[in-house]
């Protein structure tokens, strides 16, 4: 017998249908931020914040604009390890899409931290 507890089929579903009703939320939450973009500042502020997450798609460069404007630099959570920074509890993930995979959940510079008692590296500009 395995040391694993497995997920009953209902608690799987169940789990399933929350992360969909997350998803379907944070759609709708996109497409009600289409007017905010009908004027030509706001809508070159759109393309400059784009532009500097060249590391990632230009769709999902523009999902992380919108929901998070100020943000600089993001990473996942996993990958702020490298740099010796920790995500807070209380932060609030951006959602880009994944190839072949539903979603990714990235951080902001702001919202993590330096463990206690290790020196954070800043990543490369």
């Amino acid at each position: 017998m395995s040391a694993r507890r497995r997920k009953a089929p209902e608690q799987t579903l169940f789990a399933f249908a929350e992360e969909q009703d997350e998803r379907r939320k944070g759609v709708d939450a996109l497409f009600a931020s289409v007017p905010h973009f009908r004027t030509p500042a706001r809508f070159l502020d759109l393309l400059f914040g784009t532009a500097h997450f060249r590391a990632y798609a230009p769709y999902n460069a523009m999902l992380i604009h919108v929901q998070r404007p100020q943000a600089r630099y993001v990473l996942p959570a996993a990958r702020w390890g490298r740099y010796n920074r920790v995500v807070r509890r209380s932060a609030n993930p951006l959602v880009i899409l994944r190839p072949f995979s539903p979603v990714c959940y990235l951080y902001d510079l702001a919202d993590t931290r330096a463990p206690p008692g290790r020196a954070a590296r800043f990543p490369p500009p």
